[in-house]
């Protein structure tokens, strides 16, 4: 049986990037049946415009908040396979055919790939594998269910997937779709995609990881300050997932206490080679005290 798979590309006032995404969708070895660019919270009509002259759809997610425009693209796509990208990617011409070879498995209904910065866009077979060896999923492929080992750490805090992956359209049968209080846009700006894959899993659903669906990605800049944001951003979402499923409050906290003090976890490498900013106990405090109004701005929303 051959798939059919919709593209939805996520867009928020970048046309620049977002052209340079959808040329790159142009080179995939594999077409796909439809294109979706969603445009959040648009201030003019460049992306529009853009998507008119790529010839693909186009749809409007007036507020703003990635989960928003997710769901907005879901929602129009009428394909076996809705394959999610953000408008500062670029893909690799095999990274569609990589995705779509692993739902050969009918339990799987979540496909992730890669991210590998920008700067490797043009390297070779070789290279990128030695690259993806020091990322954080690496260049091995794997699934991961309720069987497999630390499941519920690995879906919610990095070990499964990131920004980059596809979902079986018949998920939306029983599940609502991605949770438009939290994502980049939201007080609590991570999280989205993390907490889908873990709804999934506890449904009793599979996630594969495919190396070979790589994208490309700008890197960001990893220093104290984004540290501390970081950290308190983890500390939030955490609290958020022990607020609304008490039951792994234990691991939530043997999770966060063990990161803490550094222990290695072979699923969350850090990846070129740069090291984890340290914190200070102080540090980490004031870290905590924002994640609760970060918190307490969640649930206004709610």
């Amino acid at each position: 049986m051959v798939l059919s798979v919709t593209i939805v590309v996520c867009t928020y006032r970048r046309p620049s990037t977002l052209e340079q995404c959808l040329l790159s969708v142009k080179r995939l070895d594999r077409s796909p049946s439809h294109v979706v660019v969603v445009d959040n919270a648009p201030q003019s009509h460049a992306a529009q415009l853009i998507a008119e002259k790529f010839g693909v759809d186009y749809r409007v997610a007036p507020l703003r908040g990635l989960s928003r425009a997710r769901n907005a693209g879901s929602r129009s796509c009428p394909s076996d396979i809705i394959a999610y990208i953000d408008d500062d990617m670029i893909l690799h011409p095999q990274w569609l055919s990589a995705l779509i070879s692993e739902f050969s498995d009918e339990r799987t209904v979540c496909v992730t790939g890669p991210v590998i910065a920008l700067d490797y866009t043009n390297a070779s077979a070789e290279k990128l594998h030695d690259v993806l060896l020091n990322k954080p999923w690496g260049a091995q492929g794997f699934k991961v269910s309720q069987g497999s080992p630390s499941w519920f750490e690995r879906a919610n805090f990095g070990g499964v997937g990131d920004g980059n992956f596809a979902l079986r359209r018949s998920v939306f049968d029983w599940w609502v779709g991605f949770d438009e209080t939290i994502g980049r846009g939201m007080p609590i700006d991570i999280g989205e995609e993390h907490y889908a894959f873990f709804q999934m899993i506890e449904k009793g659903y599979t996630i594969a990881y495919a190396p070979e669906a790589i994208v490309f990605h700008p890197n960001h800049l990893n220093d104290h300050t984004q540290a501390l944001h970081n950290l308190a951003q983890d500390f939030a979402y955490a609290g958020l997932l022990g607020i609304r499923h008490p039951r792994y409050i234990p691991r939530i906290c043997r999770f966060l206490v063990e990161g803490f003090v550094g222990k290695h976890r072979d699923w969350r490498t850090w990846s070129d080679g740069q090291m984890r900013t340290r914190v200070s106990f102080f540090d980490a405090f004031g870290a905590f005290g924002h994640a609760v109004s970060l918190l307490l701005k969640t649930y206004r929303l709610s």
